[in-house]
Formats: C-alpha cells, structure tokens, sequence
C-alpha cells in the first residue's frame, strides 16, 4: 500500500525520470525501498532496473543493462556502454540500480558517463554506504555526486503511523490492541513487521485462536533484532 515514504520514493523518481536528473535514495534495511522502487519501475516500464549484488564488476552492470535494453550482452565492456548508450541516447527512458551501495567505483562511473551521453535519469538506492562510496575515499566520483540533484535520507526506521496504516491494510481483522502491539514490536521496520505478522498468524492458526496481542509479543521474541 502506498504510504507517505513510499509516495515521497516515487515522486523523487519520477522527477529524475522526467527532468533527466540524478536522485540518490538511501536509508536502512527494512524500510521499503525496494519494494517502492520495483513499483515505481512496474508502473512505468520505461525504467530500465538493475538489481545490484555484492559480485558485480562494471562489467556485469553493463551486461545486465544490456539484457534489459534487449541488447546481445555479450563483447568488450567499451562493447557494451556503446551498444547500450546507443539505445538509451535521448529515449526519455530512466535507469534505476536497487541496493547501488554493491556497485564499485568503476561501476559507478560508467552509470555516470551513461547519464551523460544518454541524457536519460538515473536513480541510485541504496543503503547509508552508498553516499559514502559516492563521495569517494579520495573524491575519485566527484563528477558523479555533483550531478546528484536530489538526495532522499530515509534514516532508520519508519514513523510508527506508517506502520500502523501498512499493519490495519494487511490484517484489516485485528483488533486496535494486536495492531498497537504489532507497531511497537516492529521497531520501525517494515522487514520485521511482516515476519512479525506472518509469524503470528501463523501461531493464531495453528492453535485455533483469533491473532491477539499477546501472541505477537510472544512470536516478537523469536525474530532476531
């Protein structure tokens, strides 16, 4: 469901989609950035999203661009940013990489050279590292993080009304004791929030009985912090 972070997500993308702008997107684990992303990139299939992991060289990126521009992702590195950068150039279209803190400073170049030469917007979401690794130990992506146009500091955790609207949409059943106690068990993460509920109602199920706030405190304690 959309809540206000989730909305402020889509309306940071869809201003670097349509101005052609570099946005940074960052914040801790279990906030919902991945999800908001993937949704953003599902409504708008101009998107091209590149899910990052900790393996990826600028090769793999270029290859996985590659892929979702429908482009042989086989060849020389210099190969494909040409191929790629062919396809994308004026296109309008936008280049999201999901968990971008993975992607090496070679990696994180080429994205900034591609956004130069394609005139295409560029969003980068991840965690906190991902600024560090942006600024650069020693400025080496100074060119880059000058073009950020917009940063979007999630912090650590989600206001607890966001959570309470996400928990009454997942479980509109429950009563306002159990979604209370769900809220403050969920320490304002999302990730943990829906363990949290999966896990209760599974116990509530299995035993019979109707979810209760005691059951999720019970079942908080087995979730790992």
């Amino acid at each position: 469901m959309a809540t206000r972070t989730t909305r402020r997500i889509a309306e940071v993308m869809r201003d670097a989609h349509e101005g052609g702008e570099v946005a940074v997107i960052y914040g801790q684990a279990g906030l919902g950035k991945t999800q908001a992303v993937k949704h953003y990139c599902e409504q708008n299939p101009a998107a091209v999203l590149i899910e990052a992991n900790p393996s990826f060289t600028a090769l793999v990126l270029m290859r996985k661009l590659a892929t979702a521009c429908k482009l042989m992702s086989t060849g020389s590195l210099n190969d494909l940013f040409e191929a790629v950068a062919d396809r994308l150039r004026d296109s309008g279209r936008l280049i999201v990489v999901d968990e971008a803190e993975n992607l090496p400073l070679r990696a994180l170049e080429i994205l900034r050279r591609l956004h130069d030469e394609t005139g295409c917007g560029l969003v980068l979401s991840g965690m906190p590292k991902l600024v560090t690794n942006l600024r650069g130990k020693h400025g080496e992506l100074v060119q880059l993080y000058s073009r950020v146009s917009v940063v979007l500091p999630l912090g650590d955790s989600l206001p607890d009304e966001e959570l309470a609207e996400i928990a009454k949409s997942a479980l509109p059943q429950a009563d306002e004791e159990t979604l209370s106690e769900i809220v403050k068990q969920a320490n304002g993460n999302t990730r943990r929030m829906s363990k949290l509920m999966r896990g209760a109602v599974r116990t509530a199920n299995k035993n019979g009985i109707q979810l209760q706030a005691g059951i999720v405190k019970k079942y908080s304690s087995l979730i790992i912090r």
